[in-house]
């Protein structure tokens, strides 16, 4: 998501500027003049993305979805690394009353279990990036067109994220705002259960 959201409008026409510039324009506004007059104010916002992906119900309820569908192969996952830990424990408890034959057996076995759990964590891993694109990143943008939504209705000139702003006071902090509009309309569609695959994952 690009660090700044510019609203188009027919009536009065809008810009984005650099940090610098917009700095510029706020020293100098109370002098500025065009053709005589005062020239109007911009109208700014500021938005924290962090604040908004931990506060809103919607977000929160898609993230708690990720995290459920993945508990199955997470439990699977502590569970085969518990075993091969108490295995390889077992092993070095009882290597000097085995013969080199069984020590190498069960060493073949433990290696077999390990294999097992890189199986587990590649497909926990693959499954996580799947949820990057069909989950995450739509919620993304649902967030910067409710951002859009509000520029344009509320007639700003120009919402910056507050990573970049040294200062801004709440008045012109319109997270709270961007946050009820999420959650009233709603989150994206439910993602599929763990382990389901349309046609565009083969």
């Amino acid at each position: 998501m690009s660090g700044c959201i510019h609203a188009r409008k027919t009536n009065r026409p809008s810009r984005l500027v650099g940090l610098n510039r917009l700095l510029w324009v706020v020293a100098l506004f109370p002098w500025a003049a065009v053709g005589g007059a005062q020239a109007p104010a911009l109208k700014i916002g500021v938005v924290d993305m962090k604040e908004i992906t931990d506060r809103s119900q919607s977000i929160q309820a898609r993230m708690k979805e990720i995290e459920k569908s993945l508990e199955p192969r997470k439990a699977q996952l502590d569970k085969s690394f518990m075993e091969v830990e108490r295995m390889k424990r077992d092993l070095r408890n009882r290597r000097s009353v085995l013969s080199d034959e069984d020590v190498r057996a069960e060493q073949r076995h433990i290696r077999r279990i390990e294999g097992e759990v890189e199986d587990i964590q590649y497909e926990i891993n693959k499954e996580f990036d799947r949820f990057q694109i069909d989950v995450i990143t739509p919620e993304l943008e649902r967030i910067e067109q409710t951002i859009q939504r509000i520029a344009h209705d509320d007639d700003y000139d120009l919402i910056l994220m507050n990573e970049g702003v040294l200062f801004y006071s709440d008045r012109v902090d319109i997270t709270p705002l961007v946050i009820q509009e999420l959650d009233r309309k709603g989150s994206s569609p439910r993602l599929p259960a763990f382990g389901d695959k349309d046609s565009s994952s083969d």
